[in-house]
């Protein structure tokens, strides 16, 4: 089969946002998410289109499928944003949510979080962490088609760090790029945990934004910490990358101390600051991407929802958490 992958589309909506390129010390007052430059860190490299072999019960959630490749929206596309909000009361979904989903997703004011990066070897697309900040222009952020990637919410009143992380990269990695970076355990370390520590620098613009160098502008007593994973691996294991969501859960906790995570005995979380929800990944060209919620996430900021603020976070057909204040 020679069916193209269809890259999931994780976007990002900031009416009247400015996205900055700039240095560490670019002007915070905004409400857009900074892409600064960050200490020097691993990069991707160029990653050329290949095969992948059908080993697994499903596909894996990748850059590819088979042999087509669809590259990312050029983050060059996107330009600042002079938007007013005509209603100022937020958009809820009513009584159909994949309509609702695909009009949020779809939203012309849309600007991509997954993008193509320019490094020193050409353009590719990599995992993708950005932090917004909430003051007087709604944000939102969300996702679709999700068939075994995993998305990282860490929300507070104060604003939002978004991360989507692919599952052939460094969940169960191809044997690409094993032979090009090392061993899983090194692919998760450099991609995933460095991203969250150091960030990840790949060329321009910055593809992981550090959580650790910024934490302190979403940091409040509301934070909460939310993991959107698939019930079951590629190779049809339940619960089969929970090493490495722990491993993402403790690092978070390192860095945000109310995250710090606290098993029972039994090893189920008991910090109710964190919440995961599975999803059941379904193949990439699977008609329900289209048709039902299936892979879908959804979170909105508003600043003045019948005069107060409000956060609401959606994955698939559940509302996940709801604040207002």
């Amino acid at each position: 089969m020679k069916t193209t992958y269809l890259l999931q589309s994780l976007a990002f909506v900031a009416a009247n946002a400015l996205l900055t390129t700039g240095n560490h010390d670019a002007d915070q007052s905004h409400a857009s998410p900074f892409w600064g430059a960050l200490d020097a860190s691993p990069d991707l490299g160029a990653a050329e289109p290949h095969a992948h072999e059908r080993r697994n019960t499903r596909a894996k959630c990748s850059l590819w499928f088979m042999e087509g490749h669809q590259a990312g929206i050029p983050r060059d596309a996107i330009q600042e944003r002079n938007f007013t909000l005509e209603k100022r009361v937020m958009t809820l979904p009513g009584g159909d949510m994949t309509e609702f989903y695909n009009s949020e997703l779809t939203n012309p004011e849309i600007n991509p979080i997954i993008w193509e990066v320019q490094t020193r070897d050409g353009i590719e697309d990599a995992n993708t962490a950005d932090i917004a900040t909430f003051n007087d222009v709604a944000v939102s952020y969300g996702t679709r088609q999700l068939c075994g990637c995993t998305v990282l919410l860490i929300v507070s009143k104060r604003g939002v760090y978004a991360a989507h992380y692919w599952e052939n990269i460094v969940f169960d990695p191809d044997q690409y790029y094993i032979d090009k970076y090392g061993a899983a355990d090194k692919l998760f370390e450099r991609f995933v945990i460095k991203g969250l520590t150091e960030g990840v620098r790949t060329g321009r613009p910055t593809p992981q934004v550090s959580l650790k160098n910024y934490k302190d502008r979403i940091i409040d007593d509301s934070i909460r910490g939310f993991l959107m994973i698939p019930r079951r691996s590629a190779n049809d294991v339940e619960d089969g990358y929970r090493n490495r969501w722990n491993q993402i859960k403790n690092t978070v906790g390192d860095l945000i101390p109310q995250l710090k995570p606290a098993l029972d005995e039994q090893g189920q979380e008991t910090n109710d600051k964190w919440r995961e929800y599975k999803y059941d990944a379904i193949e990439v060209d699977d008609r329900r991407h289209t048709t039902t919620p299936a892979g879908k996430v959804l979170i909105k900021y508003d600043p003045d929802h019948d005069k107060k603020k409000k956060i609401s976070i959606w994955m698939e057909d559940s509302l996940i958490y709801d604040n207002d204040w």
